[in-house]
């Protein structure tokens, strides 16, 4: 059940307020159809210029040219593994030929810490 309206209330719209159809204080259908259509044309000539422009790029900037300037592509090996051998003995060369061998550094670590001596 609902409440009656008040005696002072004033209907806007349906039945008891006679005519239906928009407020008084909505924007004309003229006004809005009139801004549709100018947002409309504002996007085709955003969407024109924009196309414009791209061509313009592209006959200043042609696409061969980007192609060019990139660097070459990796080396491919024909036997990735051999060639990892490869750099993994010269590495382990270098590490058993510095002052100490790696292997007895590592032992030395492990015996005697890493000489921070703390307080």
């Amino acid at each position: 059940m609902t409440r009656g309206l008040h005696a002072q209330t004033r209907v806007q719209r349906g039945a008891a307020g006679g005519a239906s159809g928009p407020e008084p204080s909505d924007a004309p259908d003229g006004k809005v159809a009139l801004a549709l259509a100018g947002f409309l044309v504002l996007m085709l000539l955003g969407m024109g210029a924009a196309g414009w422009l791209a061509q313009v790029w592209h006959l200043r900037n042609p696409p061969h040219a980007a192609a060019e300037a990139m660097p070459p592509g990796p080396r491919l090996l024909a036997d990735p593994r051999q060639e990892r051998l490869r750099l993994e003995s010269q590495a382990e060369r270098r590490l058993q030929a510095g002052p100490m061998p790696i292997d007895r550094a590592m032992t030395q670590v492990t015996h005697d810490g890493w000489g921070d001596r703390g307080p």
